[in-house]
């Protein structure tokens, strides 16, 4: 975004009116010898001057204003948002700020005024481009909207140090769950140069734990979270702390005389709130560097200007997940109600409508031939377990035509996954039930699974067992399902691997689940966040406890018994946790 800088020119006109002066002692002197009609010309020429020198007077009282208005900083506040041509019904809003470094200062501080105009640009590139998308989702109902508002909070703005506090807020209708983030932002004003906490501070050893022991002081009720151990025996947040001191990346500024540190969500405790705390410089004298003290910054509203702004509305895109070289193009679609006609309509752009019944396409994923697969590119297999189905595809939908009668797709073999998505991209999956047509309790394979895949919506399955899981998914991310249940599978629920991640479940149920792991992520560095779901009448353990913690997150879901009490047990692993009975 190109920044407009107003340069405001100041036209003196003392020598004008110094020329008058004289003129007028001349006219003054000679008055007698004036004619009447000399005399009327002179009194107009007194009233123009007159006129002329009042509107100098308001014109340089306006210039002055405006130069006494045009402050240091000026922080523009837009707001922004997008029409999507595709479904009039959308919406996407937001804000962002917009940091201009005025004339003056930029003289004074080019790298600054050049460091900060690439952040602000960049800033307001991003957040445009989230709006634009739809925060980069796929939209559940026409009356879908999303929200996304970064603003910035100055904390010190002098000759040494420019220090912002960033916050993003955003969520979409559809998940009823709101989103909040912040961080901080330093740049050294002479360098221009982003700095970190090895700015501030000189001395590292014992400050972590100065610091712990504040936020133990700050907030006593959190003393039990924060003192849970790691193996030497320390607290875990210590521990959090310490790592942020020794590299360098502990959120602190100084402002005024005290030194403040803003711990993000989830930074040192498992929770979602922000911990901040402060101690006086002068306690700290021994560890910080003095170079960057003290803070000089003075009243923010002298040298800030705050302004807000409309911006026009933005073309709006629904996000598609990109494979890197496909064509995305409107989807053709195609009717089938056999198993051969659904095989045979798989391919890019392609919206299947399956009418009721079941479909067996047992002949295309246990063994399919060689004639069969020449004369179909896009259905492949997976190197992993030599599982067959659609591979290679994109921006590809499949949806039962009628949401109370779903087609049912099977096959009948106990040791086969039943539909495989295989290296692709922007798949849609509606209104279908999807299982092995096989005695319950002799299955090894999964029901659905998804393979080096990306960009996976689902929406009113029923995926049942005898599946080993409901779910399995290996390096796939960005997988959403509203609206499903997963039941009746020998092993689990869900299992993930290969730092598959970003895969939410909405208002889904999970219901008669046995005997493993029931959502097994332990071989998985992902995140998998459950908001409004059901667990009930399972058997074994909720979640892996040899995976990491935080990796799960469970937001106004309800638990049975066997699940609740798992829960209670195993507590301190879930990142953030609300409702439901447990804990």
């Amino acid at each position: 975004m190109k920044k407009k800088i107003i340069v405001a020119t100041l036209m003196s006109l003392m020598l004008f009116a110094t020329s008058c002066g004289s003129i007028d002692n001349t006219l003054e002197s000679d008055s007698d010898e004036k004619t009447e009609e000399s005399k009327k010309d002179e009194d107009d020429k007194e009233t123009d001057k007159e006129t002329d020198k009042e509107t100098d007077k308001e014109d340089n009282k306006n210039k002055d204003s405006s130069k006494d208005s045009q402050k240091p900083l000026t922080i523009v506040n837009h707001l922004v948002t997008a029409a999507f041509e595709e479904n009039e019904s959308l919406t996407s809003a937001g804000t962002y700020p917009e940091i201009i470094v005025n004339e003056d200062f930029m003289m004074d501080y080019p790298k600054f005024w050049a460091a900060m105009t690439n952040y602000s640009d960049s800033m307001a590139e991003s957040s445009k481009d989230d709006i634009s998308y739809f925060g980069y989702g796929t939209p559940r109902e026409d009356n879908d909207s999303y929200q996304y508002d970064v603003g910035v909070e100055v904390l010190r703005f002098d000759d040494k140090i420019f220090a912002l506090k960033v916050s993003e807020d955003y969520y979409w209708s559809y998940s009823e769950e709101e989103t909040k983030y912040s961080y901080l932002v330093t740049y050294d004003i002479n360098t221009g140069k982003r700095i970190w906490s090895d700015a501030y501070i000189s001395n590292k050893e014992g400050l972590g734990q100065i610091l712990y022991d504040a936020v133990v002081a700050t907030y006593p009720r959190e003393k039990d979270l924060v003192n849970e151990t790691v193996e030497d025996g320390s607290p875990m947040a210590l521990y959090y702390i310490n790592d942020m001191v020794e590299y360098d990346y502990l959120p602190c500024y100084i402002q005024g005389d005290q030194f403040i540190v803003h711990f993000n969500s989830y930074s040192i405790m498992y929770n979602d709130n922000e911990y901040e705390i402060t101690i006086p410089v002068d306690d700290l004298k021994d560890y910080l560097n003095q170079d960057y003290l003290p803070d000089t910054t003075g009243n923010l509203e002298d040298v800030i200007e705050f302004i807000e702004a409309n911006d026009d509305v933005l073309e709006g895109h629904l996000y598609t997940y990109d494979d890197g070289g496909n064509s995305y193009e409107e989807q053709e679609e195609i009717h089938v109600s056999t198993p051969e006609e659904f095989v045979d309509a798989i391919a890019p752009n392609t919206r299947i409508i399956m009418e009721p019944g079941k479909y067996d396409i047992s002949d295309y994923v246990l063994e399919p031939t060689s004639d069969f697969l020449e004369g179909h590119p896009y259905w492949g297999y997976s190197n992993w377990m030599d599982e067959y189905g659609p591979s290679g595809v994109y921006n590809m939908t499949i949806e039962g035509s009628d949401p109370d009668d779903r087609p049912e797709i099977v096959i009948n073999s106990a040791y086969d996954d039943v539909l495989s998505i295989i290296d692709s991209n922007n798949i849609t999956l509606n209104n279908l039930i999807i299982g092995h047509d096989v005695e319950k309790g002799t299955c090894s394979a999964n029901v659905l699974a998804l393979y080096s895949s990306n960009g996976i919506s689902c929406d009113n399955l029923d995926l049942y067992g005898c599946g080993a899981y409901g779910l399995f998914c290996k390096e796939s991310y960005n997988v959403y399902m509203y609206d499903s249940c997963i039941h009746d599978c020998t092993y689990g629920i869900i299992e993930v691997m290969g730092d598959s991640t970003e895969l939410y479940f909405y208002d889904c149920e999970f219901i008669d689940n046995e005997e493993y792991t029931l959502i097994d992520n332990s071989y998985n560095n992902g995140y998998l966040y459950f908001t409004g779901c059901k667990f009930d009448d399972n058997k074994g353990d909720l979640f892996s406890i040899y995976s990491e913690p935080d990796q799960i997150t469970f937001t106004d879901c309800e638990f049975g018994d066997e699940e609740s009490e798992f829960l209670n047990e195993h507590f301190d692993m879930i990142l953030y946790y609300e409702d439901g009975g447990a804990g």
